[in-house]
C-alpha cells in the first residue's frame, strides 16, 4: 500500500523522499506508476484531473509533477500553465507523459508550459530515470 502521509517524507535511514505528484485520469495507469515509484524510493500524490492536481499541488507543493495531457475538466496543458504561473509550484519541474505525438503536441504551441515529455507507453523504469535526472538537475541549480 502506498503512504501519502506528509510524515513519511522520510525513508527508514532518514533520508528524505521526493514527493511525485502523479495525474493521469486512468486509473489503471496512475496505480502503475504509483506503484513503481513508490518502490523507487518516491511519496506518490495522485489525481485524476487537471482540478485536482491543481489542488494537491498547492497543498503538497511536490518535489516533481508527472502529468497526462489528456485530462477531463482542465486539460493538462492548462494545468501545466498554471503550475507554471503560480509562484508557490513556478519551480517545481513538470514532466509530461503523453500518448499525444510529440510533434502534435508542440507543434504551434510556440512556449510549452512542462519541462520535459516522455511519450506514452513509457516503462516504469524510464520515468524513475527521467524524475531522477530532473531533481538532480534542481537540486544542482
Amino acid at each position: 500500500m502506498l503512504s501519502t502521509d506528509k510524515d513519511t517524507q522520510q525513508d527508514a535511514a532518514g533520508g528524505v523522499r521526493p514527493v511525485v505528484l502523479l495525474v493521469d485520469d486512468c486509473a489503471d495507469t496512475r496505480t502503475l506508476y504509483a506503484e513503481y515509484l513508490d518502490l523507487a524510493g518516491f511519496v506518490v500524490k495522485e489525481a485524476s484531473d487537471g482540478l485536482a492536481a491543481l489542488a494537491e499541488a498547492a497543498s503538497t507543493i511536490p518535489d516533481v509533477v508527472v502529468l497526462d495531457l489528456g485530462l477531463p475538466g482542465v486539460g493538462g496543458r492548462e494545468a501545466a500553465a498554471r503550475l507554471k504561473a503560480d509562484p508557490r509550484t513556478r519551480s517545481v519541474p513538470v514532466i509530461v507523459v503523453s500518448g499525444f505525438d510529440r510533434d502534435h503536441v508542440e507543434r504551434g504551441q510556440g512556449e510549452h508550459p512542462w519541462d520535459h515529455y516522455v511519450g506514452k507507453p513509457c516503462a516504469p523504469e524510464d520515468l524513475v530515470r527521467t524524475i531522477a535526472e530532473l531533481l538532480a538537475l534542481r537540486a544542482a541549480e
